[in-house]
């Protein structure tokens, strides 16, 4: 059971799967009918104060994308966007994919 003082962003992924913002920057992965689970609460960092909703999407079965744009004080091309990774099957979360790619 998932108790939160604030619901911030709620984003359904399947019939059974949901994410759930408690704020700003921190959420939880819900799964319900089937083998109901709930996440550890997952914190993304550095979101410098994003004060849009996160673009939510899957990516196969187990992975779930969040995006967004934010400003930071760093040269360059402003606002800058970040993907962050998270993995339902084993509660990971990669907090930088396009620097993950980059990397490689």
């Amino acid at each position: 059971m998932l108790i939160v003082d604030n619901i911030y962003q709620f984003k359904s992924i399947s019939f059974n799967e949901n994410i759930i913002f408690d704020t700003d920057s921190s959420f939880y992965f819900v799964k319900g009918v089937d083998n109901p689970h709930l996440s550890k609460r997952k914190v993304l960092e550095k979101t410098n104060d994003n004060f849009h909703p996160f673009e939510i999407s899957t990516v196969g079965s187990y992975k779930v994308t969040f995006s967004f744009w934010y400003y930071d004080k760093t040269e360059g091309t402003q606002p800058k966007e970040r993907h962050v990774l998270y993995k339902s099957d084993t509660d990971e979360l990669l907090q930088d994919l396009g620097k993950r790619i980059d990397e490689k």
